[in-house]
C-alpha cells in the first residue's frame, strides 16, 4: 500500500493540460487551496486517490479528470465549481 502523501503547491501539468498522474499509484490525501482548475486525465486511472474534498477555489474539473479511480471518495464538490466536463468520474 503507497504512502499518503499531500500533492505539492503547485500541480503542473504539460502545455495542452494533460498532466501526468495517469494510471498512477499515486494517493494523495489533499489538494493544495490555490488549485483551481482540475486538469482533464490529472489523476485517470489512480486506484489509490485517497481524497475526500476538493479546496474551496476549484471552479473547473475537466474532462476525465478522476475517470477509473476505482476508489475514489469524494463526498461533495465545492459551491464555486462551474463547469463539470464529460466522463469526470466514469468508472468509479
Amino acid at each position: 500500500m503507497p504512502t499518503v502523501i499531500k500533492a505539492p503547491k503547485k500541480l503542473k501539468s504539460s502545455k495542452n493540460k494533460v498532466a501526468s498522474f495517469i494510471d498512477g499509484t499515486l494517493n494523495i490525501s489533499a489538494l493544495p487551496s490555490a488549485v483551481t482548475v482540475i486538469n482533464r486525465y490529472l489523476f485517470y486511472g489512480c486506484t489509490n486517490l485517497a481524497l475526500t474534498s476538493l479546496p474551496e477555489g476549484v471552479t473547473s474539473i475537466e474532462a476525465f479528470a478522476f475517470s477509473n479511480c476505482t476508489n475514489l471518495a469524494l463526498t461533495s464538490l465545492p459551491s464555486e465549481v462551474t463547469v463539470i466536463d464529460v466522463g469526470v468520474v466514469s468508472g468509479c
